[in-house]
């Protein structure tokens, strides 16, 4: 593989990933364990809902052209149970329903207990209600007609219409597996009791699985490699034999070191391109195993690894498992911003909500090292043009930890 001197635009590399993401094949899974996942079947309705006419209060149900006749007082004559037969309302009285219940037969009126008074076997009507209390059927939906459409991930509310259509299992997208893989002799872990002036503690896999499992990749598996040329093209052969997605952090750019480049032209990988008109994250790297793997080597400094992670890696997952999310949106801006100049620049920012206009405050960043300065962000602007006056896109950290309490 040779490094191309012409780098391609930000806008450029993210067409030609999404260009190369393939839909995940679909599995069974039981709905217990189908949170999260995305939806590859429409969920049709076996009956209508509701199948019958529901009762809605506890009370007793009657015949509304009775109470418009002028009667008040009624005899009570049997009791319709959720989860029991229909029972049918005799002629000039009432019956006692229970939440769930079918409406008795020829009943067109529920009273609550609350709206009447009762002796014995004889209730008297103290207050006539504005509306029946009767969840009629079909009013929610027709027997056939499509509740959910493929493509939705299942959150609580869909699996439970899952649950309500008889589905025990569910078709859906089956998660990718992923190999998240850092380099470098310099880098050493977190658990390490000492560390050397020369090293530094290995973070980006951590903040890459952090970032990855909050939008529901959690099939993650960690891998790190030294500086050694033999690893390198070895490690690579057995990670493209057991993942559909590889992704790098470190030795892709022109250092002594940096081995990947020749690894991948050695195992075979198709460069898709390697090199982004973008800031922080020139370096970056797309390519295709031969059995369709997919590769992204991103820079090793982590503001730009966890950056491009989020902006490139985590779209074309969304997308593998047929996802259709809105993953950014559009901000206001209180400052001008100069980027360089025919680059797009990732810029981390910290949001205000002030009065329902969604304001972003930049946050300044030493250079791509400078992990630090994430960690008060809620996401990063991409900047293409020194116009900020309109608003910009914003691309937000992923999961419920997205959000500061002030916003």
């Amino acid at each position: 593989m040779k490094n191309s001197p012409d780098l391609i635009s930000a806008d450029k590399a993210y067409e030609l990933v999404m260009n190369e993401i393939p839909l995940a094949p679909t599995c069974k899974v039981p709905m217990e364990a189908c949170f999260g996942l995305v939806l590859r079947e429409d969920i049709q309705a076996e009956r209508s809902g509701p199948p019958f006419d529901r009762v809605m209060m506890d009370g007793v149900a009657l015949k509304k052209v009775n109470l418009e006749a002028g009667q008040r007082n009624f005899t009570l004559e049997g009791m319709a149970q959720a989860g029991h037969p229909q029972v049918e309302l005799k002629t000039n009285a009432a019956c006692e329903v229970c939440t769930g219940a079918i409406l008795p037969l020829y009943a067109d009126q529920v009273i609550p207990y609350e709206m009447i008074e009762q002796q014995g076997k004889t209730i008297t009507i103290k207050e006539i209600p504005s509306e029946s209390f009767i969840h009629k059927k079909s009013s929610d939906f027709s027997q056939g007609e499509i509740l959910l459409k493929s493509g939705v991930a299942l959150n609580a509310p869909r699996l439970g219409a899952c649950a309500g259509q008889g589905k025990s299992e569910v078709l859906v997208s089956q998660m990718p597996t992923l190999a998240i893989v850092s380099t470098g002799d310099e880098l050493v872990f977190p658990s390490a009791p000492t560390i050397e002036n020369y090293q530094v503690r290995l973070s980006n896999p951590y903040a890459f699985k952090a970032e990855l499992e909050a939008w529901g990749f959690k099939q993650t598996k960690m891998t790190h490699l030294s500086d050694s040329k033999e690893e390198v093209f070895k490690k690579l052969g057995e990670l493209l034999e057991n993942n559909n997605f590889i992704i790098f952090s470190g030795a892709i750019s022109k250092g002594a070191f940096d081995f990947l480049p020749q690894a991948f032209e050695y195992h075979k990988i198709q460069t898709i391109f390697h090199g982004v008109k973008q800031k922080p994250g020139k370096p970056f790297f797309f390519g295709k195993g031969p059995q369709g793997q997919l590769i992204f080597a991103l820079p090793g400094n982590p503001t730009s690894s966890l950056i491009n992670l989020r902006r490139y890696v985590i779209p074309a997952l969304l997308k593998h498992i047929g996802l259709k999310v809105q993953d950014h949106y559009l901000v206001h801006l209180q400052e001008t911003l100069k980027g360089k100049d025919g680059f797009t620049n990732f810029v981390p920012a910290r949001l205000e909500n002030s009065e329902g206009k969604i304001i972003a405050h930049t946050l300044k960043m030493n250079n791509s090292g400078d992990y630090h300065s994430l960690t008060h962000s809620h996401g990063f602007l991409l900047i293409n043009s020194a116009n900020t006056e309109k608003p910009q896109v914003f691309i937000p950290w992923g999961g419920r930890l997205n959000y500061g309490p002030e916003f």
